[in-house]
């Protein structure tokens, strides 16, 4: 599990051969005297934070990529949008290229590929018309979230190619909030996840509304205990399997 920075394209490309999630984790490795195929399971734009899930070796790759074309990851998101959406909603509109583009995605009814987005208001900001929202995925199509929620009047500030509106930040405010999927390995070893009561792996991204400290605690496999102190306003919790947060005293 990585937990990717804004500015971060997940694999070179043209004009990004370098600074590039790829490369870091090829460095890593190689610092380590180890080799690594890069696999990158779920992909995140280059301006989108959080959550990313690399397989270590061939195996988890095919079970992992099979899990994604059969939906069984659950991805969860969060973001900013310019003005006050409905409660709740299902964005289904087909995506597709646009017109004389590698890079844009528009909707396209005609020749688009199915799209299916969920929405759920969690705050909105009256004084700058700014929406907090929460974002699950049934499909994982380029740019999806941002061509949807512009579809239908949400657009994300900072979005350099749908919305450039640079007021409250420089670039998109999307977060890969969670990710829920079956272990390759544990799945198939059924009698060390009934020992441990794990079945599924859960990360989340825990956001506190304020600056303030945290004492957390993680179980790993409900053997190792280890507490971290932070000071910051978010805390990523790549531990994996179980986690207790509380605020410090």
């Amino acid at each position: 599990m990585i937990n990717k920075d804004a500015g971060v394209p997940i694999h070179p490309s043209q004009g990004h051969f370098d600074h590039t999630l790829a490369n870091a984790v090829a460095w890593y490795y190689q610092s380590k005297g180890q080799t690594l195929v890069y696999r990158a399971i779920n992909r995140l734009d280059r301006d989108t934070t959080g959550l990313l899930v690399i397989a270590k070796h061939l195996l988890a790759g095919c079970i992992l990529s099979d899990q994604m074309l059969h939906r069984q990851i659950h991805r969860q998101y969060r973001a900013i949008v310019c003005g006050k959406t409905e409660k709740e909603g299902i964005i289904d509109a087909p995506i597709g290229r646009a017109e004389d583009s590698t890079v844009l995605r528009r909707i396209d009814f005609e020749n688009g590929e199915t799209a299916r987005t969920h929405y759920r208001l969690l705050s909105y900001d009256e004084e700058k018309d700014l929406s907090y929202i929460s974002l699950k995925l049934d499909t994982g199509r380029t740019h999806q979230i941002r061509v949807h929620m512009g579809y239908i009047g949400h657009p994300l500030p900072g979005d350099f190619l749908y919305n450039p509106d640079y007021r409250y930040i420089s670039r998109q405010p999307l977060h890969s909030y969670g990710l829920e999927f079956i272990h390759p390995l544990t799945n198939n070893l059924k009698g060390i996840v009934n020992f441990f009561f794990i079945s599924y792996i859960k990360i989340y991204f825990i956001v506190s509304q304020t600056v303030k400290q945290w004492l957390c605690v993680d179980v790993w496999f409900g053997i190792t205990i280890r507490v971290v102190w932070t000071g910051v306003d978010y805390i990523a919790n790549l531990y994996a399997y179980a986690i207790l947060c509380v605020p410090a005293e």
